[in-house]
This record gives structure tokens, sequence and C-alpha cells, in this order.
């Protein structure tokens, strides 16, 4: 009996704006983008349009409740002091890096980019931190843990690429940074992996986040069969 194939892939990028008055003012502007998923089996597109819905509500609720009050607060300051500023923005962006339903991977990732009032004395900079996700298609779970041997390695190979770009430690948590990799500081593409870290992890905040590109050889699957390239 010949099992029929999986559903084919088919997805798109939806964007939820907001924006979050007082006084008839805008202080906070957030736009949310997450993949929506069509095609592939009914469990794994409940499980991955699930997942991403939660991370939409997630970041809306930390809006609402975390970043509307201070904006609010930074807005009638601002007034008190006779300073205008800009409304505060949060911006959640998804980029897709591999879709391959030859091997049943997708691999994306996601940026959040807040910013805050930027003229108040000892104001931060906008600050935009990634997170990646890897799935299998076939049943939208995670990508099954990067093998040690392979970890190790990536790991030796990004610090030999973190030295060629000057980023010479230790810096913050370097060491332990190195050590501790986590398959959800990378994500698959075509050519291998990319490596990232989140900003202050091993360079300085205003550096923004490192990332390391580690080329796999051409096997017929990058996890479980596929070795760095050192």
């Amino acid at each position: 009996m010949n099992r029929q194939p999986d559903p084919p892939l088919e997805f798109l990028l939806e964007t939820t704006e907001q924006e979050y008055l007082h006084e008839g003012l805008p202080v906070l502007k957030t736009a949310f983008t997450v993949p929506v998923f069509a095609g592939l089996r009914p469990r794994a597109r409940q499980r991955l349009n699930g997942y991403y819905q939660r991370m939409l509500r997630e970041r809306t609720r930390y809006a609402e409740k975390t970043l509307h009050p201070a904006a609010v607060r930074a807005f009638t300051s601002a007034l008190a002091e006779g300073r205008l500023i800009r409304p505060w923005s949060l911006v959640m962006r998804c980029t897709v890096t591999l879709a391959d339903e030859e091997r049943g991977l997708l691999s994306l990732y996601t940026e959040l980019t807040e910013r805050a009032d930027e003229t108040a004395r000892g104001a931060i900079p906008p600050v935009t931190l990634r997170y990646a996700d890897t799935f299998t298609l076939r049943d939208g779970l995670p990508e099954p843990a990067v093998r040690w041997r392979e970890r190790r390695g990536m790991v030796r190979h990004c610090k030999s690429m973190a030295r060629d770009a000057g980023i010479t430690g230790p810096v913050g948590r370097t060491g332990r940074t190195f050590r501790t990799f986590r398959c959800g500081q990378s994500c698959l593409t075509p050519e291998g992996r990319t490596v990232f870290f989140q900003p202050g992890d091993i360079a300085p905040p205003e550096r923004g986040v490192q990332e390391f590109a580690v080329a796999f050889e051409n096997t017929e699957h990058p996890i479980s069969t596929g070795k760095s390239i050192m």
C-alpha cells in the first residue's frame, strides 16, 4: 500500500499593528509579524499555528501590561519637563531561513526590537533580540537536539570566527555562553547553520546580535548525519 504524500508546506506572514493612546496622543506603537501555516498534516499545522499565536498573545500582553503603562509615565514626565518624545515602539519580525520539504525541516528566527524614550537622561538605545526555532514538517515538533560532537565543533568554529571579527574576551559571559550553546541560538539555512548570540553575550551590546555561519557537508540530513566543516 502506497503512502499518500504529505500536503505541501504553505504559509504567509501576517502583521498585526496596534496604537496605544494617552490623552488622545500615541504613546506606543506595536507591529507583530508571525507566520500563518496552511497545507501540512493537520496536527503539524495546528502545532505550528498554535505556537506562533501563543507568541503573538504573549507579546501583545507584554505591550498592554508592561510597556503601555511605562510609556504613559514617560510621556507624562516628558510633558512636565517640556520635552516632546516619539511614541515607544515594539516590533516583532519573523524570517524563514529554511523551508526544505525534501528533508522535512522548517527553520526561522524571530527578532524583537524595543525602542523607548531616547531623549531621557540615561536612556537605553533600541535593542534587538533574536530567537530561533526549527521544526520537523511531518509533525510540527522541534528539531532533535544538536549532538554533543556537532555542538562542540560549532562552538569551536564560532570562537575562531569571533576572534577574526575582533571580539576578544572575556566580554560579559563569553566563556559560559560558548559552553552552553543551545539549538535556540541557531537556525538552519541551505548552506548549513547560522549560530547567533544576543547583544552583550559575547560582545558589547552596541554591536548588536553576533552571528556566525557554520557550513555543513552536503549530506542527506544536516542534523543527524551532517558534520561541521572546521
